[in-house]
């Protein structure tokens, strides 16, 4: 999921909207106007259809005519959200301390994941059996996602983000300035990433699942072997990392800065290609 861009139109109205960047050969661009502004979005993979939120008016489905369903159920505002991988169920989870899991075909919601605190992070196993979750007090949690039963809290590490690998066989998880990789259950943590010197503020795993990449408030990202947590490379940034995107199959890392600018960077080698700005 991304987040919003806004910005100035050409007759110095505010405008704000989506914007799909093609990453080659040039940075064009499609944009996809709209009167709100848009927290975040998902696309589902194996389906023509979109995911939205605003700060007021819920979780939006759009095809490929427009808005298909709108999904409430959540009592306070939507963090953010994340499709399963046949784009049949979409995960959701907000500040009233709880994730839902929606049938995308009805709107209607199948099951309500409960935290202590705000979920401010989850994600979706490969297979679409389990989700995991983490809450603003640093629980992190994996879930039946048929069910809705609880399977295991991730309790050796205070951890603010959660993200599972490829193939579903490991978590990683991150919080102050260590990140954390996990068996696939949850049980235990294999070893740690320490590097940073501030707290790390995104960190994702690979398409392939060898390694690993984090980013933090002291402006380093770092990658990392997903094997061994092994440092392959690192790249200065002379601003604090607020998120980070892997792409073109691993060969390109976005670093999203608090000047609202994204920086694209050559994974292999940290040369800086090019920066991205929103709209104006």
């Amino acid at each position: 999921s991304g987040g919003s861009a806004a910005g100035n139109d050409s007759r110095g109205r505010r405008g704000h909207g989506v914007v799909a960047w093609k990453l080659a050969p040039s940075k064009s661009r499609v944009e996809l106007a709209s009167d709100v502004v848009h927290q975040a979005l998902d696309l589902a993979p194996l389906r023509y259809q979109v995911a939205s939120f605003t700060s007021g008016q819920g979780v939006t489905l759009w095809g490929k005519q427009g808005p298909r369903l709108t999904l409430a159920g959540h009592s306070g505002a939507v963090v953010g959200m994340r499709f399963f991988s046949l784009g049949d169920r979409l995960l959701t989870w907000g500040v009233d301390k709880t994730a839902i899991i929606w049938d995308t075909r009805f709107g209607a919601p199948l099951r309500t994941l409960r935290h202590e605190a705000v979920v401010v992070c989850g994600r979706v196993f490969p297979a679409g059996d389990r989700v995991a979750t983490c809450g603003r007090d640093g629980a992190c949690a994996v879930w039946d996602a048929a069910s809705g039963e609880l399977l295991r809290s991730l309790s050796e590490n205070w951890a603010k983000g959660v993200e599972v690998f490829p193939d579903g066989s490991r978590l990683l998880t991150w919080g102050l300035d260590v990140a954390s990789v996990w068996d696939g259950e949850g049980r235990r943590v294999l070893f740690e990433l320490r590097e940073h010197t501030m707290s790390i503020g995104d960190a994702k795993v690979f398409p392939d699942g060898d390694k690993v990449v984090t980013a933090g408030e002291d402006g380093r990202v770092v990658i990392w072997s997903a094997a061994t947590g092994r440092v392959l490379g690192r790249i200065r940034d002379s601003h604090c990392v607020h998120g980070i995107a892997v792409l073109a199959g691993g060969r390109l890392i976005a670093v999203a800065t608090p000047t609202g600018s994204i920086r694209m960077w050559e994974a292999s080698t940290g040369l800086r290609l090019r920066d991205l700005a929103g709209p104006r």
